[in-house]
């Protein structure tokens, strides 16, 4: 299961493979809570880490006068 979910996390993206995780860890919860594992073992793997995410960058005086024109 770690090797799917880290494949849709390279391909797709964080979020997408964050949810996928979310999705697994409920439908094996309710396999244990019914007898069918003793275990959860999506519980097992490892954090999906972070979006990364660009820093913000301030406009500089030719973009903010674009800005403003484009508000007008």
């Amino acid at each position: 299961m770690n090797k799917v979910l880290v494949e849709i996390k390279e391909e797709v993206g964080v979020a997408s493979a964050k949810t996928c995780k979310s999705i697994l860890t409920g439908t094996f919860a309710l396999a244990v809570r019914y007898g069918a594992l003793t275990q959860n073992p999506v519980r097992e793997i490892e954090p999906l880490g972070k979006r990364r995410r660009t820093p913000a960058k301030a406009l500089d005086a030719d973009d903010r006068q674009q800005w403003f024109e484009l508000l007008r």
